[in-house]
Order: C-alpha cells, then sequence, then structure tokens
C-alpha cells in the first residue's frame, strides 16, 4: 500500500499538509519509489530509503528528474538518524512503509 494505490492516502497526506504546512517528508521503504515521486511533487524534500536492489534501476531512472528526493540504500535502522540529523529542528511527517520480510 502507498500513495500510488490508495487515494485516501494521497487524500489524507494533502489536508495535514496544509493544516501543518510542512515541507518534508520521509518515506522508509522505497519500493521501485512510486510513493516517493508522488510525494515529490507535494513536498519540497522528500527522504526515502530501502535496503533492497530489487528496484534500483527503477529508483535511478526515477529519481533523476526529481533532485528533491534524497534515496538511501540503507535499513531504516541505518537511514532514519542521517535524515533525522539533515532535517535538523524542521517539523516533518514520517511515512513507515517498511514492512517486509523480518524487517
Amino acid at each position: 500500500m502507498g500513495f500510488g494505490t490508495d487515494p485516501q492516502m494521497l487524500i489524507d497526506i494533502k489536508k495535514y499538509k496544509k493544516m501543518f504546512n510542512y515541507n518534508s517528508i520521509i518515506e522508509t521503504g522505497t519500493y521501485a519509489g512510486t510513493s516517493s515521486m508522488i510525494l515529490s511533487y507535494l513536498f519540497d524534500n522528500v527522504y526515502t530509503c530501502d535496503n533492497s536492489l530489487d528496484e534500483e534501476q527503477i529508483r535511478q531512472e526515477r529519481f533523476a528528474t526529481r533532485p528533491n528526493i534524497t534515496f538511501l540504500l540503507e535499513s531504516s535502522l541505518d537511514c532514519l538518524p542521517k535524515f533525522f540529523k539533515e532535517i535538523g529542528d524542521d517539523k516533518f511527517f514520517l511515512f513507515l512503509d517498511a514492512h517486509w520480510n523480518d524487517n
């Protein structure tokens, strides 16, 4: 499930973005990057990570056109502290979507 397959999620994130005026979002569990791409049109900064190489070529092609997406090929455990450090004290949304396998 993600912003590309669940229209209600997209409605909700637009509503909350307007309500809170947050300009950054972190997504864990990038997979092929569909949600990240959608979010990159709504937010100034999209931070996303995934520890799978399965969809790496697709992500590289998609993200090349969207400079506001920061992607790390790492687990959530490793990338979240880096994203938090980069964002600093700014307010942001956190979409925890990494939920596959043993993780």
